[in-house]
């Protein structure tokens, strides 16, 4: 199965033969739309992966939710959060088979969140992904080998600003 297949039909947790880590995301409101979103960025992501990172047309493509979310940050932001970035960075960490040791596997939603199951290594460079959905710093954390971890950061941007999903604007 490709890994737009994974992320379309595997939507029970389904885990994986070999090496896997599952992102947890905990206590957010509609896990169900966030899970959604997240899904079809990373899909818009892969079917589009030949374009270059740096390209504009990654601005009209992603999601509205992420690209508003990004154009919203403050250069003061990028010193306080270190789990932001900017929209080639992202699409980067996709392109580079270096960074990119891993592959959505499956997802299922929870009770107040939801979970992804990635096949290989997930690296804490690709929260910005998750983190630029609007989705705080605190309430991603990461399970490798049954132990589960917080996210770290300096200071989460969603700590001091409030991210309101339904107008899109990042106060």
């Amino acid at each position: 199965m490709t890994e737009i297949e994974n992320i379309q039909q595997h939507n029970n947790g389904e885990i994986p033969n070999g090496k896997y880590d599952i992102i947890c995301i905990k206590n957010i409101e509609n896990p169900e739309q966030e899970l959604t979103d997240l899904k079809e960025t990373v899909m818009i992501i892969l079917e589009n992966i030949e374009l270059d990172a740096e390209n504009e047309e990654w601005l009209h493509i992603l999601p509205n939710k992420i690209v508003k979310f990004t154009e919203q940050l403050k250069d003061e932001d990028y010193y306080r959060d270190d789990l932001i970035t900017n929209i080639p960075n992202i699409v980067w960490g996709f392109q580079n088979k270096n960074l990119k040791e891993w592959t959505w596997y499956s997802s299922k939603l929870k009770a107040n969140g939801f979970e992804i199951v990635m096949k290989g290594v997930f690296r804490a460079p690709r929260v910005p992904l998750i983190h630029h959905h609007g989705i705080p710093q605190s309430s991603i954390f990461l399970i490798r080998d049954g132990i589960e971890y917080p996210t770290k950061a300096l200071e989460g941007v969603l700590t001091y600003r409030k991210w309101n999903p339904d107008t899109l604007e990042l106060k």
